[in-house]
């Protein structure tokens, strides 16, 4: 898995990728399949994944957060 992380001033999001299988080939440029069937991957993912969240959300934040799940 990749996690990507941003933060600002207001909030904080946590992308998480599945790259297994599959790298971008530089001189075909084009995605080059290195696994067909790959096997299952599993993780987790957190609101505190984002490094300082805590300071950003302040010191009544209970921990809550959205999540969004696209083709999971």
């Amino acid at each position: 898995l990749l996690k990507v992380w941003n933060l600002n001033k207001c909030s904080g999001v946590v992308g998480v990728f599945n790259c297994q299988g599959a790298g971008w080939c530089r001189v075909e440029k084009k995605t080059r399949i290195h696994d067909v069937a790959p096997s299952t991957l599993t993780g987790s993912v957190r609101a505190t994944d984002v490094d300082l969240i805590n300071q950003i959300a302040g010191p009544e934040w209970n921990g809550e957060a959205v999540a969004y799940a696209h083709r999971s």
